[in-house]
């Protein structure tokens, strides 16, 4: 699924089911915590802040490849380095408020720049087109772990 502007509406109303107190069907992710993670790949995507490219030529090549077109998911109970997991900057409702604004900012960039190359930690450089169908496969792989 990418995230776009087509399928934002169902994003949001799937991201506005989510509840503090929701569990993780896998892994030890706090709903809060979820969001902060995924936010933190906004921030990066909309230049927040510099990221340094950690790629390698099988990543970038091998397992985006993968990732953006033959698996059907992301793999399940994958430990994330610490540094993309972040602990949430406030209560939930404001970590859904600031993800949902993030997200709207990331597709309004992505609709004026589509071919905007950004840096991606593990997939190197990457256009914002090709980085929306990532976020949007990323995001749904979190929304599923919360079951929404």
């Amino acid at each position: 699924m990418i995230l776009n502007q087509d399928n934002w509406l169902e994003f949001q109303q799937r991201v506005r089911k989510l509840q503090p107190q929701d569990r993780a069907q896998w892994g030890s992710m706090t709903p809060a915590k979820m969001l902060a993670h995924l936010t933190f790949f906004f921030e990066s995507a909309l230049g927040k802040f510099d990221v340094k490219d950690e790629s390698t030529f099988f990543s970038r090549n091998v397992i985006l490849f993968l990732l953006l077109y033959v698996m059907p998911g992301f793999p399940k109970n994958v430990k994330a380095p610490e540094m993309i997991t972040p602990e949430p900057d406030s209560d939930f409702e404001a970590e859904r408020a600031k993800f949902e604004r993030l997200a709207q900012a990331f597709i309004d960039l992505t609709n004026k720049e589509p071919n905007r190359v950004i840096s991606h930690m593990f997939f190197g450089p990457m256009t914002l087109r090709t980085n929306s169908r990532l976020l949007g496969l990323h995001i749904n792989h979190h929304f599923k772990q919360f079951n929404i």
